[in-house]
C-alpha cells in the first residue's frame, strides 16, 4: 500500500478555485482505495479544516519552510504531491519523491493576466521549481507539450485529465428561478470568474450580433462589478438583455446549464475547460474557443471557433438556437463524450503515477545505495 502525502495548506472545499476543487475530488476519490493512504498536509487547527473530505488523515506542520520539509521527511510517505508552484516550501530539499499536478500556465501565454512583472517572476520561480520534482502530472496533453518544451530537464511528465462528477452534473428539467430571468426567452450560458483570458469582450460582442431573440446568462464573480465590461455593455447597448448571477449554488448551476439553449466558452487560454465538460455533461450544446485544450477536451461534443471572431461565434450560436435538430445532435454528442471523464478515471491514472514515481525512486535509490 503507498502513503502518499498531499500537500494543500490552502485547501477550503466549496469556495476553493477551481484547481483546489479538483484536488478535493481526487482526494474523496483515494479516501476508500485499498492500494493507497492519502494524508493531507497543512498548517490548520482541526476545527478549521474542510468537512466535506470525509475521513481523510490530515497532518498539520509548521509553516516556517524548513521545519515544514523537515516534518514533511519525518512522516516518511512513500510520495507527495503538490498542485501549487507558489508555496514556499521547497520540494527539492524532500528526500522523498514529489509530484506536481499542474494545471495552469497563464503566465507564459498570456502574460497581461497577471501584469508583466508578476508574469515574469512566476516563469522564473517555475523553472527553479520544475527542477525539484520526479513527476509532473499535467492535465492535458496540450499542456504537456508545452511543459516539455520549456523545461526539457523535468524527468518525466504524464497527462491525466480532469473529472466530472456524473451524480451531479447530469440533465434536469427544473428550471431555476432567478431574478430577472425570463423564463419565456432563451438564453445562452456562460460561467466564469472574470478573468481577460475567458474573453469577456468576445462574449459580449459575439452575443450582441446575434439575430435571434435571446438573453444571456453569466454566472461567476466579478463581472458585474467589472468597469471595462460595464462599458462594453454600455457601448453594445445590450444591459436589458444580460443577467449576471454572481456566484450561485451547484444545484442552480446545473439547472441553468441543463436548461440554456446553448453554452458559450470562447477563452483565449485554457489548459483544460472544465465549464466546457459540465455543460457537455447536462447535455447543453457547446461553442467553444478552438484553441489550446479546448479540441482536446471538447472533441466533437462542441463546435469549435475562433474566439477573436465575434461574427464566427454569433453564427455558431444563431444556427443552434433556430436549429432543434443540430441542438439535439450536439448534445448527444456531447454528452456521449463528456462520459470519457471521470473522478474515478482521474484518480485510477494518479494512483498509477504514484506507483511509477515509487518504484523508479526505490530502483534509483538500490542504484546508489
Amino acid at each position: 500500500m503507498a502513503d502518499i502525502g498531499i500537500y494543500a495548506p490552502r485547501l477550503r472545499t466549496g469556495t476553493d478555485s477551481a484547481p483546489q476543487q479538483c484536488l478535493s475530488h481526487l482526494i474523496e476519490q483515494f479516501i476508500p482505495r485499498d492500494k493507497i493512504t492519502v494524508t493531507v498536509i497543512g498548517h490548520e487547527d482541526p476545527v478549521s479544516r474542510p468537512k466535506p473530505l470525509g475521513d481523510v488523515q490530515w497532518l498539520s506542520v509548521p509553516r516556517t519552510p524548513w521545519q515544514c520539509e523537515r516534518a514533511i521527511d519525518n512522516a516518511d510517505f512513500d510520495s507527495v504531491l503538490w498542485y501549487r508552484l507558489t508555496d514556499r516550501v521547497q520540494p527539492g530539499f524532500l528526500s522523498t519523491p514529489s509530484v506536481l499536478w499542474y494545471h495552469g500556465d497563464e503566465h507564459w501565454e498570456i502574460p497581461h493576466v497577471d501584469g508583466r512583472a508578476k508574469s515574469y517572476a512566476l516563469r522564473v520561480l517555475e523553472g527553479w521549481r520544475m527542477m525539484q520534482f520526479d513527476h509532473v502530472v499535467c492535465v492535458s496533453d496540450d499542456l504537456r507539450r508545452r511543459v516539455a518544451d520549456r523545461y526539457p530537464w523535468t524527468p518525466s511528465t504524464s497527462t491525466v485529465p480532469n473529472g466530472i462528477d456524473h451524480d451531479v452534473f447530469t440533465p434536469v428539467e427544473t428550471t431555476p428561478h432567478l431574478n430577472g430571468l425570463d423564463s419565456d426567452t432563451p438564453y445562452v450560458f456562460h460561467v466564469s470568474s472574470f478573468d481577460p483570458k475567458k474573453n469577456p469582450q468576445g462574449v459580449l460582442r459575439s452575443f450582441a450580433r446575434l439575430e435571434q431573440d435571446v438573453q444571456l446568462v453569466v454566472c461567476g464573480p466579478g463581472w458585474e462589478s467589472n468597469t471595462q465590461v460595464r462599458e462594453e455593455i454600455d457601448r453594445l447597448g445590450i444591459e436589458s438583455e444580460i443577467l449576471f448571477t454572481g456566484w450561485i449554488e451547484q444545484q442552480t448551476l446545473v439547472q441553468l446549464l441543463s436548461n440554456a439553449v446553448a453554452t458559450v466558452f470562447p477563452s483565449l487560454h485554457e489548459t483544460f475547460g472544465l465549464p466546457v465538460l459540465e455543460s457537455m455533461a447536462c447535455g447543453t450544446p457547446v461553442v467553444a474557443s478552438d484553441r489550446y485544450a479546448i479540441p482536446e477536451i471538447a472533441g466533437d461534443g462542441a463546435i469549435l471557433v475562433d474566439p477573436e471572431a465575434p461574427e464566427e461565434i454569433a453564427a455558431a450560436l444563431d444556427r443552434l438556437i433556430t436549429d432543434a435538430t443540430r441542438r439535439a445532435e450536439l448534445a448527444r454528442q456531447g454528452r456521449k463524450r463528456a462520459t470519457t471523464f471521470s473522478w474515478q478515471h482521474t484518480a485510477d491514472q494518479m494512483v498509477n503515477v504514484f506507483e511509477q514515481v515509487i518504484t523508479t525512486s526505490a530502483t534509483h535509490d538500490s542504484i546508489l545505495g
